[in-house]
């Protein structure tokens, strides 16, 4: 690498260790614990909350007409469970400790090809976002309630395609702007730069419109990476709301410090003598991985996506190469609906 791009990265590590000190206005998802390798039979005593205990889920693969909703490497990974537990907790307010270390979260997270140290991205951050589960609680995939009705995993797959379908409106910043979507968070490893359509946030799930798009930077030409969902509720989810299953793994916000422009910011800010200032969001978010190339090995609705690196991709799709008008890149094992 040349001094000037030695230099040039240095520059990128200052901006982002700026970058990953604020609790952007998206969370991390919540899962029932770590997950284990499993075949068939899956052992359920690694998966705690704390408060429950989940019996072992027997599901042959054949059985299965949902395996082409995730990555081959999460359908090896996950850990099946008889359901999910939806989580009250407000992520924002920096409630949760995490069971990993800043080092062990910056090895998943360093896109070291790049030019980028671990060590860099670790001395030069601030780590408390990290450590109260801010920009991730786990660095393990989701774990995953078995579909086997093939009506329901007909539903998932015709919703999943009218998101694909929304996603392939905005390849860049640019799209996204001219359609009103708006600044609302930095770029944040595992979740991206946040833009929001404050039209879209009436309260109504609609898989074609998206409230947030996720995107690998803030300039015009940043390349889509994910979306979001955002449900206004100061209460539990609402009854039905959703994609279809139980997989749909939601969080809730509770406040976000936002700056002058309404853009999120560290929640250091809002202390007192800070700038900043703590408005109530009071909803239900939910990641949607399904931007090819882009997928999320730690499952389809993860709070975080691994494939999100620092620095940013500069290539389309997660430095896939791919692009919007490309099928995702999921499991073709089984039966179930595929994706376009």
């Amino acid at each position: 690498m040349s001094l000037r791009a030695i230099s040039a990265t240095k520059l990128w590590v200052t901006i982002i260790a700026s970058a990953l000190a604020i609790t952007a206005a998206c969370g991390s998802g919540d899962d029932d614990g770590e997950a284990a390798n499993t075949t068939t039979t899956h052992d359920m005593s690694a998966m705690s909350s704390g408060s429950h205990e989940d019996t072992p889920v027997q599901v042959d693969d054949a059985g299965h007409c949902d395996l082409g909703f995730n990555t081959a490497d999460f359908n090896e990974h996950t850990t099946l469970v008889d359901h999910i537990h939806q989580h009250n907790n407000g992520f924002m307010t920096g409630d949760m400790q995490v069971g990993f270390t800043v080092e062990e979260w910056a090895e998943v997270f360093t896109n070291v090809s790049s030019g980028v140290a671990v060590a860099d991205v670790v001395n030069g951050m601030d780590p408390e976002p990290v450590l109260n589960g801010t920009f991730t609680h786990t660095l393990d995939p989701d774990p995953w309630v078995p579909m086997t009705d093939a009506d329901e995993c007909a539903t998932l797959g015709h919703q999943l395609q009218t998101a694909r379908d929304a996603a392939a409106r905005y390849p860049t910043v640019a799209e996204a702007m001219a359609d009103g979507y708006q600044l609302s968070s930095l770029y944040v490893p595992g979740q991206g730069a946040h833009f929001s359509k404050m039209p879209a946030m009436d309260g109504d799930f609609d898989p074609a419109e998206p409230e947030m798009l996720m995107f690998d930077g803030t300039v015009p030409e940043s390349r889509l990476m994910g979306m979001s969902y955002f449900i206004i509720s100061r209460d539990a989810l609402p009854d039905g709301v959703g994609f279809a299953g139980d997989n749909d793994q939601w969080h809730k916000h509770d406040f976000v410090c936002q700056n002058a422009d309404g853009v999120a910011v560290s929640r250091r800010e809002c202390d007192p003598g800070g700038t900043g200032t703590l408005v109530p969001v009071g909803g239900w978010m939910l990641h949607t991985w399904v931007v090819p190339g882009c997928e999320s090995d730690w499952g389809l609705f993860s709070g975080a996506n691994a494939r999100l690196k620092l620095p940013p991709s500069v290539v389309s799709g997660c430095s896939s190469g791919k692009t919007v008008s490309d099928p995702p890149d999921f499991d073709d094992a089984g039966d179930g609906p595929k994706i376009r």
